[in-house]
């Protein structure tokens, strides 16, 4: 089976030493990321470092469908997606429908794999890794993990969609931490990933009903995902990135 997460335009080469740099924005418009995501995209192409740019946020709620989704994978009508105050986007990404809201960690990473010397396949097992040691960290087993898919014992709790052009890349995964569930059962996140037979989407809390604290699980994914990168250290900013309200913390 082909990776689905994946689309590929052009490449070019060059190697360097990475850097990760940490954007926490809180709850994001889609909108709004989608531009910050391009801004930094451009800013990576003019640069010959290794800079990888991590924008981390939670969104309002809407249903984006990927490369390899379709309409037909949300179960609603017009009319009930107007009622559950749901739009749908259709997204340059790889990877099928995903259901997003506030309580979904969205992990955009903007890396230039070329400069940095990686494959497309070597970047997503990085990322993958850094999620699944977080998870570790939290104690919750992981049952297991395809496509850039991670499953839990209830379902799928994490999921990969990514893009690269010029070998930058761009989107990321989603992590269901503690969204509310009521809508998942209509869009069809599994159709088309290895091990889709393992059912539906989960979240972390429904795994640790104790409490799964957001803000714990984010502290963790800096570490890890910068680890799993190759970096010691990372640079983080609070606020509104291109704004004067933001402030860099480093780590």
């Amino acid at each position: 089976m082909s990776d689905p997460l994946i689309f590929i335009e052009s490449d070019h080469g060059f190697l360097a030493k990475p850097h990760v740099e940490y954007f926490l924005l809180g709850q994001l418009p889609f909108d709004q990321c989608q531009a910050f995501q391009t801004q930094l995209t451009y800013r990576t192409g003019e640069r010959v470092d290794g800079r990888i740019s991590v924008i981390i946020c939670e969104h309002e709620p809407l249903i984006t469908i990927g490369r390899q989704g379709s309409r037909a994978h949300v179960r609603l009508s017009p009319d009930q997606l107007r009622a559950r105050q749901l739009e749908t986007r259709w997204v340059g990404r790889g990877g099928g429908c995903i259901l997003h809201g506030p309580g979904q960690l969205a992990v955009y990473l903007i890396a230039p794999l070329d400069r940095l010397g990686w494959s497309v396949g070597n970047f997503l097992h990085r990322l993958q890794e850094g999620v699944l040691a977080t998870m570790k960290e939290i104690r919750i087993p992981v049952h297991g993990s395809a496509g850039g898919a991670i499953w839990v014992r209830n379902g799928l709790v994490a999921v990969t969609g990514c893009a690269v052009r010029n070998w930058v890349t761009r989107y990321g995964m989603y992590i269901n931490v503690n969204p509310s569930m009521q809508n998942y059962g209509y869009v069809d996140t599994c159709r088309g990933l290895a091990g889709e037979e393992k059912g539906g989407m989960s979240c972390l809390l429904a795994e640790r009903p104790t409490g799964v604290k957001m803000a714990h699980v984010r502290t963790l994914l800096l570490d890890n995902i910068a680890r799993s990168m190759g970096c010691l250290d990372y640079d983080v900013y609070n606020g509104h990135p291109w704004t004067n309200s933001s402030r860099k913390n480093s780590a």
